[in-house]
């Protein structure tokens, strides 16, 4: 069947649990689909899964108003719910005791092209922090970024070690600024990690949804140029803003959109399941199912089979 294997969450790997009963299926964008290729992709997906599962009701969570109206107009159920909006926020927080500033700014992604690093170069102290890769990797960008650490090999003696926790916190904390430096990918997670964690952040004019939640005092919009990007890091570290107070603005704004889709969500359950269905006014429920998606699939079914 053509939509095993796609992008349409479980359904896609476990489509014998779907074919004979009523479900609803809430699909987060781990990548902008405001370009019509996407789109005209998605399109298909959908309609070959309508074919297939006539009792499923798929929902797109947009990461941005262009494409929820897209979807919209292409006669998909969408919802305006930003992917920021389903983290943990008590995950990313201020650490117990704070770190010196040891850094002008700090750039969480994985080292690739895609995330144009090479616009951090006139920044004149650097942290980079980011996913598995090996050491002739880091050294390649080491060529262009000759005032940055490589926190998750230069912090192990050359060898790769994954920040997490305290230890992620704490090498968040001693940087001024989070950068955020591509021009299309999704929505993003540490542009909000960033700011949950006390920091201002630049950002670049994007694809993907970040800029729902950098509308702010706490972060400066700047052209692709390493020039201005130093400039804006300057001026945000020099600004000198209260940690609290960009963690608490980014909360706020994060709390405004979970309000706001726990209302419209309940609507489209009711609609799907029947007047009877269970009220979701709590955020946790979410929260617990998107921590669900790194855990091995049958642990994160094992609730499902015991109810059934």
């Amino acid at each position: 069947m053509p939509v095993t294997g796609s992008n349409l969450g479980l359904m896609s790997i476990r489509p014998e649990l779907f074919e004979k009963r009523r479900s609803l299926s809430l699909l987060t964008l781990a990548y902008t689909h405001e370009l019509p290729y996407q789109l005209k992709r998605l399109i298909g997906e959908i309609a070959e899964a309508a074919i297939r599962f006539p009792l499923a009701t798929i929902v797109m969570l947009a990461n941005t108003e262009i494409e929820h109206q897209s979807f919209k107009k292409a006669g998909i159920h969408s919802l305006l719910a930003n992917e920021l909006i389903f983290g943990n926020i008590s995950n990313y927080h201020l650490p117990q005791t704070r770190s010196q500033k040891v850094f002008d700014a700090v750039y969480v992604g994985r080292l690739h092209p895609q995330k144009r690093h090479e616009l951090a170069r006139n920044i004149n102290s650097l942290l980079c922090l980011y996913y598995r890769t090996d050491l002739s990797t880091v050294n390649k960008f080491r060529e262009s970024l000759p005032n940055a650490v490589f926190g998750n090999h230069d912090f192990n003696n050359n060898e790769f070690t994954l920040l997490t926790g305290d230890r992620y916190l704490a090498a968040l904390d001693s940087s001024h600024v989070g950068l955020c430096l591509s021009e299309a990918e999704g929505a993003m997670r540490a542009s909000i990690e960033y700011q949950l964690c006390g920091l201002p952040v630049v950002t670049t004019p994007s694809l993907g949804g970040r800029d729902r939640f950098l509308q702010h005092g706490f972060a400066m919009t700047v052209e692709p140029d390493a020039q201005e990007i130093a400039k804006a890091v300057t001026a945000l570290k020099d600004a000198d803003f209260p940690a609290q107070a960009v963690r608490d603005n980014a909360v706020a704004l994060i709390q405004r959109d979970r309000t706001r889709f726990l209302e419209e969500i309940q609507s489209v359950i009711t609609g799907v399941f029947g007047n009877d269905s269970p009220m979701l006014n709590r955020f946790e429920f979410f929260e617990n199912a998107c921590g669900q998606s790194t855990r091995p699939l049958s642990k994160a079914l094992a609730p499902t089979y015991r109810r059934s």
